[in-house]
């Protein structure tokens, strides 16, 4: 037999508590994409047995989105944005917590890279280790975010959260698809709309379901100034035929096409 780590376990009753011991910012009792869902051997003093590591499902693995962004007469936008991440999207991001103001607004600026021309005004990064979550508070502000066509403004409505990611194309595949980690991502948000204009049309919330995930979307008008958005992205980890990553990449597709729906204004 061959490891290549060494990880503490502590018994505790009927639950394990695994501990990464090689590093000084994980919290106590959480282990990340390194040493999750695997086999580990377990030296005790009665001999070594075989366990398995925790395995975060796809709601355990939550990325909670709430926002609130002003859309101007000119077309510019103002968020403000709180990022609520659990479980490996927690793993993800709690290194952000260490990094310098500067290296903070490049992360946002590339994460954010379908918002041109952003300006961060403010940004706050709380690691959490007693409920294992990284709370990111985030005040931006960007101009031309909305595209004008005479008397009409259209504004995309996933302003927070849009998927740009669409897996390779293969034309022949030889191996199966295996998502090793789940996720999923809420996303709420209110989009306050420009004063000198009324909604034209609104698109129609959305509903896909597939064995990989599945994606939602709810539009709803609060009032003529008012827009909810409401968004909700799962992936299923699994393991499927190889038959199945066109169908898992047309997913993606789709999921991109969606989160591109804009509303039509139109000056009063």
């Amino acid at each position: 037999m061959q490891g290549n780590h060494v990880i503490l376990n502590i018994p505790n009753n009927d639950e394990d508590i695994w501990l990464e011991c090689t590093s000084q910012k994980l919290p106590f009792g959480f282990i990340g994409d390194f040493t999750d869902d695997r086999d580990v051997l377990v030296i005790t003093p009665e001999g070594g047995k075989i366990q398995h590591t925790k395995k975060y499902i796809p709601e355990e693995s939550l990325q909670t989105i709430k926002g609130i962004c002003d859309i101007s007469n000119d077309g510019s936008i103002k968020a403000m944005v709180n990022v609520n991440s659990k479980g490996i999207q927690y793993d993800n991001k709690y290194w952000l917590e260490t990094e310098t103001e500067r290296d903070l607004d490049v992360y946002y600026k590339r994460r954010w890279k379908y918002i041109n021309n952003m300006s961060i005004n403010s940004m706050s990064i709380e690691n959490d280790k007693n409920t294992i979550e990284l709370i990111e508070n985030i005040n931006f502000q960007a101009v031309n975010y909305t595209k004008k066509v005479g008397e009409r403004m259209l504004v995309n409505l996933n302003v927070l959260n849009r998927n740009t990611h669409i897996p390779d194309r293969y034309r022949s595949r030889k191996l199966p698809l295996k998502i090793n980690r789940g996720f999923k991502d809420v996303d709420e948000v209110e989009i306050n709309l420009p004063p000198d204009y009324n909604i034209e049309s609104l698109p129609k919330g959305q509903s896909l379901e597939t064995d990989f995930g599945s994606y939602t979307t709810e539009i709803s008008v609060i009032d003529n100034s008012k827009i909810k958005y409401k968004r909700t992205f799962i992936i299923n980890d699994g393991e499927f035929p190889k038959e199945d990553y066109a169908a898992f990449r047309t997913f993606y597709k789709e999921v991109s096409k969606l989160d591109n729906a804009k509303v039509a204004l139109i000056k009063k």
